[in-house]
């Protein structure tokens, strides 16, 4: 069969297109192995860096199916919060490495929250010989959080073990503890993924044992892991430890040191002097941040990688160390006072003790509390135990810079809010209670009652929100109402600290 000149003409011309289509793609795929070859890392770590990352859809977008705990509310993150598959492959890119491993935590309790958030504060936390600093951060935390920030800020603790048992029986206690801010998703405890963890059977470097080299490199892999599966939750990122307190108001203190510094190339804010506690990071640079140091995890601990990046931004070998110093200054901003004390004595590495705290950490408020509760007239029958009074603890609304301590409880004493108009309210939440100063909690002993008119007598109330053992009382209302009152329901023969009355 003859073809006519037309056709072969044309299938001249498809060859050609075609072979010289597949010259071009050869020609780059040479180019992309020549950059890949060129960018290789050291072969110490190539092996290493191959257990990284592979799942491209976002943390929390879903968790393995495991036996847990059913009364648990396991969750996950809202896709919303999820910038895509494009967005998450694009953060990747940051190194070649981070693509081959499931970054998905295995178990997820929390739902969080369904927008993004200001802050996000991430603590990795291990287990340790004999005690636990955890439930002490974490209370910390929420205690020291004006109700107002709750919104806009989220926790997301990192239980760093592959003991399933241990992290089921630590995901229970810290729900039973902490049900409300879990509930309203201002905290999630997430797990390892499956296989996350290299070998960690790295060289010794600076002189330390290997068990000292593994425990550090664990380190940083973790603090990288959950800084980076937590990158879209919130503008910026709050790196913590499971071992601190903070300072009441610690949110609107960060809120305003970057305000001052939101022209500023920083690499991050120091807002403790303490290692890598309480450093600030914007989402944006999260993904380069986590790139390095799953990089070089194994040969430093994270506080001198986080200064090794810091020299790499600021330094040109060409100038002075004078001039290198005052750029990282420049480009490292810290806030006056530390927001955050260590407080862990035992480390995770066993024998190891940490006596070292922060000299700039002060638990004076560094910024006031923006909320003001609906204006109204406050009454009670308790009596103080210092020149505190419940009228001051209302108008301060926070609870940061007032209290109210009562000499003692009786059945049905009461502190009474009449507003000067009938208000709508979301909620209510009454804290009592004072850790640092070992002052008794109201522990089960009243609850939270409201009226929708003034001509009401109190045994038509509507009850809600009793004291847990915790010593906390939480009221959900969400409609108008003329006022409440906080009523104790047994006797308490102790004084009693009440830390905040609060409503939204």
């Amino acid at each position: 069969m003859v073809l006519p000149s037309s056709m072969r003409v044309f299938l001249i011309i498809c060859f050609a297109m075609s072979f010289g289509a597949l010259i071009i793609n050869t020609n780059i795929m040479l180019s992309v192995h020549n950059v890949v070859s060129k960018k290789r890392l050291s072969s110490m770590f190539h092996d290493e860096l191959r257990h990284v990352l592979y799942d491209i859809n976002g943390p929390f977008y879903r968790r393995n199916e495991i036996e847990i705990n059913k009364q648990l509310p396991l969750g996950h993150m809202p896709q919303t919060l999820i910038s895509g598959i494009n967005q998450a492959k694009d953060d990747i890119d940051a190194s070649p490495f981070l693509y081959q491993k499931n970054f998905t935590p295995s178990v997820v309790l929390g739902h969080g929250h369904y927008n993004k958030d200001s802050f996000v504060i991430g603590i990795p936390s291990v287990k340790r010989e004999g005690v636990s600093y955890l439930e002490t951060t974490i209370r910390s935390l929420c205690r020291s959080m004006y109700p107002v920030n709750e919104n806009k800020t989220s926790i997301v603790v990192f239980l760093a073990e592959t003991d399933m048992d241990y992290v089921h029986k630590t995901m229970g206690e810290v729900y039973n503890t902490f049900t409300r801010e879990v509930d309203t998703g201002l905290l999630q405890v997430i797990s390892p993924p499956t296989h996350l963890y290299p070998s960690f059977n790295l060289p010794q470097t600076l002189g330390d044992p290997s068990e000292r080299v593994q425990w550090r490199s664990k380190e940083v892999f973790d603090a990288a892991y959950l800084m980076f599966v937590c990158r879209n939750k919130a503008d910026y990122y709050l790196m913590l430890e499971d071992d601190v307190i903070a300072v009441k108001g610690f949110v609107e203190s960060m809120k305003k040191i970057v305000a001052e510094n939101k022209e500023t190339d920083f690499g991050y804010i120091s807002l403790s002097t303490f290692n890598s506690i309480g450093k600030l990071f914007r989402r944006r640079d999260i993904p380069a941040w986590a790139s390095f140091f799953f990089t070089f995890y194994g040969l430093k601990p994270i506080d001198w990688l986080m200064l090794d990046v810091m020299r790499i931004q600021s330094c040109n070998p060409e100038k002075s160390s004078s001039e290198c110093e005052a750029n990282i200054k420049k480009r490292m901003p810290q806030f006056s006072k530390g927001l955050f004390q260590h407080i862990g004595k035992m480390s995770s590495l066993a024998g190891k003790k940490q006596l070292i705290t922060d000299t700039k950490f002060s638990r004076e408020p560094q910024a006031t509390n923006p909320h003001v509760n609906i204006k109204a007239e406050v009454s009670t029958t308790l009596t103080s135990a210092d020149l505190s009074t419940a009228n001051e603890l209302y108008i301060d609304s926070g609870g940061m810079n007032k209290h109210f301590l009562v000499s003692k409880l009786q059945t049905d004493d009461v502190i009474k809010v009449l507003f000067s108009t009938p208000s709508y309210v979301q909620y209510i939440l009454v804290k009592t209670g004072n850790a640092d100063m070992q002052l008794r909690y109201c522990t089960e002993c009243g609850l939270i009652e409201y009226f929708v008119d003034v001509s009401q007598t109190p045994s038509t109330y509507q009850q809600c929100g009793a004291f847990d053992r915790h010593g906390s009382a939480h009221c959900v209302i969400n409609h108008q109402i003329s006022g409440f009152q906080i009523r104790n329901t047994k006797p308490v023969d102790s004084q009693v600290w009440f830390d905040l009355i609060y409503m939204q």
